[in-house]
């Protein structure tokens, strides 16, 4: 894919504009319901991100000595970085919750998870009864929907699947926790920080390294400011600046293939695709993930021969 190396901005136009599209809309033709209809907001999630990337690439402004035979743009890096690393975010978690389970009913037990997590995390801010109009309705609803959720995880079938002491640390209503990012195996399980679900799932170095270098710059940390001093002002070259549009197209391929994978109605316009597209997806598709997956040397080998 040489317009990927060569001119990474526009092929990540290209990817958002034609083949996702392409694949999403024909997954569009059946409904989904239930949790299943978070699927379809992940993915909108992540295209308007991607889409505001490769936007923010362009740069915002013309710089200090542009000319028209030469012109400069004001590039936001920090706004990058930190898009990106929501960008990886948001399809780590679509491919755990939606792709990744065996099974239905890991997908449905992982899902029930991530959205108490959500309704924790609710939890946490400080709202008083009197602060508007319902307050106290709104939130006996959510200890009522809290209560529902818990005792559905509580009788899950998947339970099974774990031993009762890896169960309670994953979930625990009186400690309001719910671990959805987790791997198992003959009823173990191994809790993941969300950097650990990015090596996870996109098991190359550079995926590793750009969501720690991104996390920096989101922080505000030392390194970003160091950076920020050093590249105030400067001409940034175009191998610096083209890592960031290839990085996020490389995660729209992974997107595309996730979709052609689960869904039968977005293989078949997968299968539309030109024969040096599908090349290409599936060549990328196996050398950033499949490859470095079974690498035995991978972090996560042991978990993988589920």
């Amino acid at each position: 894919m040489d317009a990927l190396v060569e001119h990474p901005i526009r092929k990540l136009e290209e990817l958002l504009l034609l083949h996702l599209i392409k694949v999403y809309e024909a997954r569009k033709t059946s409904k989904r319901e239930g949790l299943d209809k978070y699927s379809d907001l992940l993915i909108d999630k992540f295209a308007i991100h991607a889409g505001t990337l490769f936007h923010l690439l362009n740069g915002l402004i013309e710089a200090k000595g542009s000319s028209e035979n030469a012109k400069k743009m004001a590039i936001d890096v920090f706004t990058i970085n930190s898009l990106l690393r929501v960008l990886m975010e948001t399809y780590v978690t679509f491919h755990h919750l939606f792709v990744h389970p065996q099974n239905p009913d890991e997908k449905e037990f992982k899902l029930l998870l991530w959205k108490l997590e959500g309704h924790f995390e609710k939890k946490k801010f400080r709202i008083l009864e009197g602060d508007f109009q319902d307050a106290a309705s709104v939130l006996n609803e959510d200890d009522i929907e809290i209560a529902s959720i818990a005792a559905t995880i509580e009788n899950h079938l998947f339970r099974s699947e774990l031993t009762s002491s890896e169960f309670s640390r994953i979930f625990g209503l009186k400690e309001k926790k719910a671990v959805w990012r987790f791997l198992h195996k003959n009823g173990r399980a191994r809790i993941l920080k969300i950097i650990d679900l990015v090596e996870y799932t996109c098991p190359t170095r550079a995926f590793f390294n750009l969501y720690r270098y991104a996390s920096m710059h989101t922080h505000s940390g030392y390194v970003s400011i160091e950076h920020f001093e050093k590249m105030r002002g400067q001409l940034l070259s175009d191998s610096y600046i083209n890592n960031f549009p290839r990085m996020a197209a490389v995660l729209t391929i992974f997107l595309i293939v996730d979709l052609a994978t689960i869904d039968v109605n977005a293989r078949k316009a997968f299968d539309d695709f030109s024969e040096v597209d599908k090349r290409d997806f599936n060549g990328i598709h196996h050398s950033f993930r499949t490859a470095a997956a079974s690498d035995p040397k991978n972090t996560f080998a042991a978990w993988r021969s589920l």
